[in-house]
Order: C-alpha cells, then sequence, then structure tokens
C-alpha cells in the first residue's frame, strides 16, 4: 500500500468514526422523540415542521462544507476566506430564517396538505421556533470547513454531540410535560449549543472570524464554486417537502414513520458514507482521482453488509431502537416496512458517492445541480405513482432506489466520462455482485433459523440482530477474500499498522 493510500484510509475512517458518534448522538435524540411521542398525529407535527428547517440547515448548507474545502485550499489568506465565507453564509442564512419564521403559518400547511386540522393548527408556531435552526446549523457547517482546512476534524464531531445532549435534556423535561413547544425550543437550543461550541473552539486555536463582505470579483468565485451545489440542494429541498406533503395524504403517523426510516438511511450517507466523501474530495484535489475505482470497491464492501442488515431484519432493528414508551409493536411493523423498500439503495449511494466527490474537487457544480434536479423530479414522480398504484409506505424506500439509480447513472456520464477516467471492468461488476448475492443469502438462513427460537419479542430483536449482522459482516468479508478482491487485504495491513 503506498503512503497517500494508507493516508487516505486511516483519514476516512477517522472522519467516519466520528460521523458516527455524532450519527450516534442524534439518533439518541429520535429515540427520546420516538418514546416521548409515539407514531400519531403530534409527531407528526414536530417532525413536519422540523424537517424542513432542518435539511436546508444541515442538508442545504452541509453541502458547503465540501464545496468551502475546496475554496479555503485556493485562498491566498485563510483568514480573510474564513472571515468573507462567515459573514455571507451567516447572513443569507439569518434571512432565510427570519423569513421562514415570519411565514410559518403559510408554508407550513401547505408541507402536510393531508393532516387535520389539528396537526396543521399544532404545526404552526413549532415551524416559527424551528425555523431558527436554519441560521444555527448554517454556521455550525461554515465552522466545520474552517476545522477541516485546519485538520482539526475531531472537534466539530464533539460539539454537535455536545449539541445533542442539551436537546435531550430539555426534549426528556418536555416530555415530562407533553409540551411539544418546549420540545421545539429544545432542538434550537441544541444547535446553538453546536454553533456557539465551534466558534469558541475557532478562538482558542486562534481564529477570529470577522464581519467582511467579499469583493464583488470574490462573491463571483464563491458563486461559481458554492452556489450551484446549493443551488442543487435547494432542488433536493423542494423534493423533500413534496415527500412529506405526499406522506401527509396516508393518514396520521405516515410523516413521523417515513422520517425514521428516511433518517436511519441518511445516517449512512450523512455519518459514514460521508467520511469518505470528504477525504476523497481533498485527495482527489490534489491530484489522486485514477484510485477511483479503487475506492469505489471499498466503499461497495463497506455498503452490501448494511444493505443485508436492513433488507432481511428491519423490524428487529426498528424494535431495539425505537419500541419503547409511546412507540407501539404497530408503529415498529409501520417503520420497517418502510426500511426495508430503502435497503436496496444502499447500494447506489455507495456507488455515486465517489463521481460525486469528484465532482466537488473539480468545481463540476453544474453536473452536481443538474444531478439534483435529476433525482428530485424522478423521485416525486415515482413516489406519485407508485402510491397511486398502491404501494404506500414502500413507495417511498423503491422510489428513492429509482432516482439514485437515474441520477447515478448520469453522474457516471457527465463526470466519470467527462474526466476520462478508467472504466470498471465487467470482472470487478461481476465480483462485487457475487459478495453481495453470499451475504445476503447466507443472513437470510441464519436469520430463518433464529427466528425459529420464539425468544420474548426484545430478546428475539438482539439475537436476530447480532447473528444476523455478524453473519452479515463475516459472509462479505470471506466472499471478497475468496474472490481475492485487494481491498481485504489493504484494510488488513492498515490496521495492522495502527496497532503497531
Amino acid at each position: 500500500m503506498t503512503t497517500s493510500s494508507h493516508r487516505f484510509l486511516r483519514r476516512s475512517i477517522l472522519l467516519n468514526g466520528l460521523f458516527a458518534v455524532e450519527g450516534g448522538s442524534m439518533f439518541v435524540l429520535d429515540i427520546v422523540l420516538a418514546a416521548a411521542l409515539g407514531l400519531g398525529a403530534r409527531s407528526d407535527s414536530l417532525y413536519a415542521a422540523w424537517s424542513l428547517p432542518l435539511t436546508i440547515g444541515r442538508g442545504a448548507f452541509q453541502s458547503l462544507t465540501n464545496s468551502l474545502i475546496g475554496l479555503f485550499a485556493e485562498a491566498e489568506d485563510d483568514s480573510i476566506a474564513y472571515s468573507q465565507s462567515v459573514t455571507v453564509i451567516g447572513a443569507l442564512s439569518l434571512a432565510a430564517a427570519a423569513l421562514m419564521s415570519l411565514t410559518s403559518r403559510w408554508w407550513f400547511p401547505l408541507s402536510v396538505p393531508g393532516a387535520d386540522a389539528v396537526t396543521r393548527q399544532a404545526g404552526v408556531p413549532l415551524a416559527a421556533i424551528l425555523a431558527w435552526l436554519i441560521a444555527l446549523l448554517a454556521l455550525a457547517e461554515t465552522q466545520r470547513a474552517i476545522y477541516y482546512r485546519l485538520e482539526r476534524v475531531t472537534f466539530p464531531s464533539l460539539t454537535r454531540v455536545f449539541g445533542a445532549l442539551a436537546s435531550i435534556i430539555l426534549i426528556l423535561i418536555a416530555a415530562q410535560q407533553q409540551n411539544l413547544i418546549l420540545a421545539a425550543y429544545g432542538l434550537v437550543l441544541g444547535a446553538a449549543v453546536e454553533m456557539l461550541l465551534g466558534f469558541a473552539g475557532l478562538l482558542w486555536l486562534g481564529v477570529r472570524p470577522r464581519l467582511l463582505w467579499p469583493p464583488l470579483i470574490m462573491l463571483r468565485r464563491m458563486g461559481r464554486v458554492v452556489g450551484l451545489p446549493l443551488l442543487g440542494q435547494g432542488i433536493l429541498i423542494g423534493g423533500s417537502t413534496a415527500e412529506r406533503a405526499l406522506a401527509s395524504l396516508l393518514g396520521p403517523g405516515t410523516v413521523t414513520a417515513i422520517t425514521y426510516a428516511n433518517r436511519i438511511f441518511q445516517m449512512l450517507e450523512r455519518f459514514i458514507f460521508r467520511g469518505f466523501v470528504v477525504a476523497t474530495i481533498q485527495s482527489y484535489a490534489v491530484g489522486l482521482e485514477a484510485r477511483w475505482r479503487r475506492d469505489m470497491r471499498f466503499l461497495l464492501l463497506i455498503a452490501v453488509p448494511l444493505f443485508v442488515v436492513f433488507a432481511v431484519m428491519p423490524a428487529a432493528i426498528i424494535t431495539i431502537v425505537f419500541q419503547r414508551g409511546r412507540f407501539t409493536a404497530e408503529a415498529t411493523d409501520l417503520v420497517a416496512l418502510a426500511l426495508r423498500a430503502y435497503a436496496p439503495a444502499i447500494l447506489i449511494v455507495a456507488l455515486n458517492r465517489i463521481p460525486y466527490a469528484l465532482a466537488f474537487a473539480r468545481s463540476k457544480g453544474r453536473e452536481l445541480m443538474i444531478f439534483s434536479l435529476i433525482f428530485a423530479i424522478t423521485l416525486i414522480g415515482s413516489e406519485a405513482l407508485l402510491i397511486a398504484l398502491g404501494l404506500r409506505v414502500s413507495a417511498f424506500g423503491v422510489a428513492y432506489l429509482i432516482a439514485a439509480s437515474v441520477g447515478t447513472a448520469w453522474l457516471f456520464a457527465k463526470v466519470v466520462n467527462d474526466l476520462a477516467m478508467p472504466r470498471w471492468s465487467a470482472d470487478e461488476v461481476a465480483r462485487l455482485a457475487v459478495v453481495a448475492l453470499v451475504a445476503l443469502g447466507g443472513t437470510a438462513l441464519v436469520t430463518y433459523a433464529v427466528g425459529r427460537l420464539n425468544l420474548a419479542p426484545t430478546a428475539q430483536a438482539w439475537v436476530t440482530v447480532l447473528a444476523g449482522g455478524s453473519s452479515s459482516i463475516v459472509l462479505t468479508v470471506a466472499a471478497a477474500w475468496a474472490l481475492r478482491l485487494p481491498e481485504i487485504s489493504q484494510v488488513s495491513r492498515l490496521l495492522r499498522s495502527a496497532a503497531r
């Protein structure tokens, strides 16, 4: 293994570990909310009010982290670049937050057209409060890009963990009083803690971003690097809003069920695959993109056991994670049905992360925007059609698979091919397919055998997840080793080196 490859894998694993810790803390927050609210009209009103500001603040502005990494790498003066970025993003996000808060009485009812009048009315004040997440999370993501530029990757993850803990404390108090308004303030408090700790850490490192509006030439440069990907994220936000609107038509609790299933799925992208994306953007920006095939095989091997677990044992996962308090067995069945439908899309997401990173590394903002447009249109069109055909909650996962597949084909055509990258061989594709089939079939047999034990529901779920999860990993590694995929030996050498 070359020194650069070793450094890449080590950095990727570190980032993924940190994102997993972040994801775990946010997941605990979801668990607390699920136990407090269950699945119904009250949970729908909170999650519908929370989803749009969260998607804008964390989702849209998270793309800025990827874009700003490249922008900072090109900057002549880091401190000026930091200040200008904080100023512009702060101004834009504050304006967006204020606008969303003031107009919540109009946009929130439109986002859940199928909800009853009580749910729509209860969600308006929640939406007005939660709109301020946009500014807080946007600034937190901007800070994250600065930390990555300084090669301080641990602290941003810790700030998110502390933010989640602050939210959990206030939400536990709100749960005792069944107070949704207090729960909303708890979510805002968590984002504020994350942002303030991030600024405190920068000050400790000697970085003091100040209000500094960039000149016109810099604004154009920022618009070129940041603007189009951000516009693409805006298109995806429109798609997710339409998705919640469709879910609201399927009865109380459906918005929450889709949110939980999607949250688990997206956690993989944001807190597992994202570490590899950040690492690859940084490595591809300095001319190491020729190894993209190896990087993609590595991601797919990680994705296979995840796909298997979600496809074979979704009910056991949801039982362990959510089934307590007001979250019933019926709620578990509904969320599990949605989660299983998302499982195949895990492989497609793993497949498109590398061309996605290539696009950011080569500032292909136009291609990223078109990808988002293709994805959003295909997603909503597929969901509407599948719901009309009677697929209900499973429609959302199946539609995501269709949209991700079409979008991924576009990325390969416009990014990989345009950069004249070497293509995959049929042999590579065949070996990876065999690995996935072996892991899926073997784990299904193990899960079936465990299901014959007839244990208590919670014990049954734990045994299923432990046995099935272990078998999916073992079978994936064994099949990859038998088929002589080089990534297995590379990881083995990395682990031995780390141990030494």
